[in-house]
């Protein structure tokens, strides 16, 4: 959780901070809180949860699928006082199938856990079996800080020295909008905490329809409740902001479809409701979801978990099926300062990963990191004031009743998404392997001072349109 610096929605031209006491106890402290631990953000070992009782369970065919029911499991799979359920009231994707573990007698959570991984282990032994996933919680990838204005958006200006329009770890948005400020047949679905409806700044016509996997049904509204308004800022980002209209705050493109997809909730999200977030913001068949009209060309992934994609199968395989289907998968590098290969979904493969650099263009103390980031995004760093204005080098977008400073590669990913997004408006038939090649190609290559762990092909820059590098 990080400090909230909120700002007012009206607030303009000044951008005058509401609570500039919890400000001025960041600077008190040096910079540093530690309130402005990130989630996710300490390097030790965390533990990473799984529903107790729920298997995953990919069949090799649907006809093993259809045909497979418990009482095909010998004696020592399931003890006298178990029994396994198929859950048939959630969405799935063909041939797969969630189990859930039913006892008949008192069982410990301890001990659920434990029963799980033995009848996991059992199932994976079956030749009718691909593979079988826990049903794994993963967590929104940033904290939350707040406040708004272009003034302070140093990560969209000109990557350049400190000046009150450029700032060495900005991605040089100006030089892209003289291309093309976005179009509205481009869609980037935002696979998240889901959106804040009727926020003073939001432009609707940037705004299609979306889906909600954690309650199944039409509405993804950003509820807040313990995601600080995640989903909503990331969406602001990437484009739902009226951008140009002298109020408010700025979007990567003025013009685009973003499509809200709720995943997460107050304490994460399940595996099952991710993999369905992917599959249908891609326009992918999932049972039991009606139909997206609007398919997604982009897919911004600013979650994950400290786990290895290997033990996330069912993730890796909608994550491919959207790939194969054309569509780029943006993910964040995690914010536990560890290299992504052990971090889902930043190291599964046909993800753009994307770690978090600071207003300096340099790599920051909690981004993710290793041969499988691909480019470098401002992420903000709330303990830091580059500039020197008195304000912590946060990223800014909206939240519910305004504006907020959050840093995280939550924050990373969307300035790729976005600039991605402005690339497709001008050129549609790009690949995401094309479109990666151009937006590194664009890149500024970083030195091992700024990035002393590997951090990709330099930081982003809206050269993308220009360059020949």
């Amino acid at each position: 959780m990080a400090i909230s610096l909120t700002m007012a929605a009206e607030a303009s031209a000044s951008c005058t901070l509401v609570n500039a006491v919890e400000i001025a106890r960041i600077k008190q402290n040096g910079g540093a809180s530690a309130n402005l631990a990130m989630a996710g953000g300490s390097t030790s070992e965390p533990k990473v949860d799984f529903v107790p009782g729920e298997l995953i369970v990919q069949f090799r065919s649907t006809r093993a699928s259809k045909s497979f029911a418990p009482s095909n499991l010998s004696a020592r799979v399931l003890e006298s006082s178990l029994d396994l359920m198929e859950v048939t009231d959630r969405p799935r994707p063909p041939g797969m199938k969630v189990f859930r573990i039913i006892s008949f007698g008192a069982l410990s959570t301890d001990s659920l856990r434990a029963e799980t991984l033995r009848i996991k282990s059992e199932l994976e032994q079956r030749e009718d079996v691909d593979f079988v996933d826990l049903n794994y919680i993963l967590h929104a990838q940033a904290n939350e800080p707040n406040d708004p204005c272009y003034a302070l958006q140093w990560h969209y200006w000109k990557s350049a020295t400190h000046t009150p329009k450029s700032a060495p770890g900005g991605i040089d948005l100006p030089t892209a909008w003289q291309t093309t400020i976005g179009g509205r047949r481009v869609v980037v679905a935002v696979v998240d905490t889901g959106q804040v409806y009727g926020h003073s700044d939001n432009d609707p016509a940037n705004l299609v329809p979306g889906y909600d996997m954690v309650d199944l049904d039409a509405d993804p509204t950003d509820a807040g409740i313990g995601t600080g308004y995640h989903g909503t800022h990331v969406a602001g980002t990437v484009g739902t902001l009226s951008t140009d209209n002298a109020g408010g705050a700025a979007s990567a493109n003025w013009q685009v479809s973003v499509q809200p997809v709720r995943v997460l909730g107050p304490t994460g999200g399940k595996l099952t409701d991710i993999t369905n977030g992917i599959l249908w913001a891609a326009g992918l068949p999932v049972e039991g979801l009606p139909r997206n009209e609007t398919p997604a060309n982009i897919i911004n992934l600013s979650l994950g978990g400290r786990l290895s994609c290997v033990v996330t199968r069912s993730l890796q395989s909608a994550i491919d099926k959207a790939h194969a289907k054309g569509v780029l998968v943006v993910a964040a590098a995690g914010n536990d300062a560890v290299d992504v290969d052990g971090y889902t979904p930043a190291g599964c493969d046909n993800v753009l990963t994307v770690a978090a650099g600071d207003a300096n263009g340099a790599l920051t103390w909690y981004s993710g990191f290793g041969d499988k980031v691909e480019i470098l995004a401002p992420g903000g760093d709330l303990r830091a004031d580059a500039n020197g204005d008195g304000m912590p080098d946060g990223v800014l977008s909206a939240v519910k009743g305004g504006f907020a400073l959050y840093q995280g590669t939550s924050m990373a990913a969307p300035h790729v998404s976005g600039m991605a997004a402005l690339l497709l408006s001008v050129e549609p038939g790009l690949s995401p392997a094309k479109i990666l090649e151009r937006l590194q190609r664009a890149s500024s290559p970083r030195s091992t001072d700024q990035c002393p762990k590997a951090c990709g092909s330099g930081l982003l820059n809206g050269r993308v349109f220009t360059s020949t590098n």
